[in-house]
């Protein structure tokens, strides 16, 4: 391609770097006179497109064009080479390619023309943005699913107050009518379904990850093996459940009981994908997450994981599907038979763990979900359950602190049927007038944590100060910040996560007052 104006000399000096930059170039140049013929490509078009160069010369370049492009491209053709300037197209729009074997995949293409001797050529810069795309649309996926998640968590914590004063008063009544009556029976069913209701917010909370959690060094294999007695009368005998475990397993981070949730959700999940039956796969490794993975997949960070897997052989699922399976209250399942939390459950509770999950499905063959957690070096613990405690009648003084009314009087009514003597206070502000006004001892703080003006953590720092023998007892439904592995904020503080009963919060109060 010769330049105007040139000696001979320099011309060839300049063909010979023109043609050595062309190859170097990361993008697929592709250089096109006025009749839309190929004049000379690099080595990356080959590569990109699949052709040998041989082939394009002198052919359209409507060859590396999908058919429905193809006219469109002619008349921006012909106006290009009428109003010639350097532009990009395909940053904000959809333009595609189309390889030899007929695959189509996204460009960006930046064209540059050039005046020469022998006319006008353009030089097109095409590159394929497949990669960037999918990138894109994981990290959409990602803050959708974010955006919903801070959604649910805001309304399970409200849900959570209204529920604690539903099945509180509920319990209330159940005291004072007789157990044979047509109103007990209207209330137990008040109570069972608020239950479930509750059961619904834990889950939304994990999915927001906002519910309190026990984070500590866990052994996943541990967690399966006690789980397996489990695993299969939960599958049922039509299904060949596999578990191949990796010794030895790295240690993660986690809260146990959700872990069981997590896994046993998954095998609920793949035992729903086959219902004549088929097999099962609960697999354990540890993996390393380098560099390139952590590019193609938003939010995870290079480093040595434990993994989870399972993985069933059934109908699997269309891309469309997986888009969505991580969000609440999607679901394949017909009306009635699942209200879609499991999944996004599963997300929540993984993520909370500073962990990922990911799903792998081809329809007819099946569907693999893979999660993975950091790796810790502490020490695994084995969790003991603590015996049942019984109640006892108390006469100690508790300052009770809670912005919802309702949750506030039922809980103030359980306490006082009890014994204890209750001080009250809608946050942390008027909380700390009412201990300046009361001079006797002030045994044990009750209090909510998420409160306007003062929060209970704050209000605890507070009340150490001044009155350093009291002990804390936390109510919360959620939190924005990881805890104390034993859910307060200080080691010795209790919490109480929302809703619970009367009997639950008797209790924890009494564990306190013994210590």
């Amino acid at each position: 391609m010769r330049v105007v104006g040139e000696s001979q000399e320099l011309r060839l000096w300049g063909e010979d770097l023109f043609r050595g930059v062309l190859e170097a170039a990361p993008d697929a140049m592709v250089i096109v006179d006025a009749t839309g013929s190929i004049v000379l490509v690099n080595a990356q078009t080959e590569q990109v497109f699949g052709y040998p160069r041989e082939e394009l010369y002198h052919h359209s370049v409507d060859i590396l064009l999908p058919e429905g492009f193809q006219a469109l491209h002619r008349q921006h053709h012909a106006d290009y080479f009428t109003n010639p300037q350097t532009r990009t197209m395909g940053a904000g729009s959809e333009l595609y390619g189309r390889r030899k074997e007929g695959t189509e995949f996204p460009v960006e293409i930046s064209l540059s023309p050039v005046q020469t001797e022998a006319g006008l050529f353009v030089i097109a810069a095409v590159r394929d943005i497949t990669d960037r795309k999918t990138l894109q649309a994981q990290l959409v996926e990602a803050n959708k699913l974010e955006s919903l998640g801070r959604l649910a968590g805001g309304i399970a914590h409200d849900f959570n107050n209204l529920l604690m004063a539903i099945l509180g008063y509920t319990e209330l009544a159940q005291d004072v009518v007789a157990s044979n009556s047509e109103a007990a029976q209207f209330l137990t069913n008040i109570q069972a379904a608020g239950e479930r209701a509750a059961t619904l917010t834990r889950q939304l909370l994990m999915y927001a990850r906002r519910r309190m959690v026990a984070f500590q060094s866990v052994n996943l294999n541990v967690v399966i093996r006690g789980m397996e007695p489990m695993l299969r009368s939960t599958v049922g005998p039509q299904y060949d459940l596999t578990i191949v475990l990796t010794e030895p397993l790295w240690n993660v981070n986690t809260d146990v009981s959700q872990m069981e949730q997590v896994l046993l959700n998954l095998l609920i999940n793949a035992r729903d994908a086959m219902p004549d039956g088929g097999r099962i796969v609960v697999e354990t490794a540890n993996v390393v997450l380098d560099a390139s993975y952590a590019e193609t997949h938003p939010g995870v960070t290079i480093g040595e994981y434990a993994m989870l897997a399972v993985t069933d052989n059934g109908m699997g699922m269309t891309a469309e599907i997986q888009e969505h399976i991580f969000e609440p209250f999607f679901t394949t399942k017909e009306v009635g038979k699942g209200v879609g939390l499991g999944l996004a459950t599963c997300y929540g509770i993984v993520k909370q763990s500073g962990g990922s999950i990911g799903v792998y499905s081809e329809i007819g063959k099946g569907t693999s979900f893979k999660v993975c957690l950091p790796r810790v070096l502490t020490p695994s613990i084995v969790p003991a359950t603590p015996p049942p405690v019984e109640l006892s009648k108390g006469s100690e003084t508790i300052l009770l602190v809670d912005d919802e009314p309702m949750v506030r009087d039922v809980a103030a009514r359980a306490l006082r049927a009890q014994g204890y003597q209750v001080l009250e206070a809608e946050d942390g502000i008027e909380a700390l007038l009412q201990q300046a006004a009361y001079k006797d001892e002030i045994h044990v703080l009750v209090s909510d944590m998420v409160m306007p003006r003062m929060g209970g953590q704050e209000l605890a720092a507070l009340l150490r100060e001044v009155r350093p023998g009291i002990r804390v007892l936390h109510m919360s439904g959620y939190t924005s910040t990881r805890v104390h592995p034993q859910g307060a904020s200080e080691p010795d503080d209790a919490l109480l996560t929302k809703p619970f009963t009367s009997v639950d919060l008797l209790q924890k109060v009494q564990e306190l007052l013994k210590r």
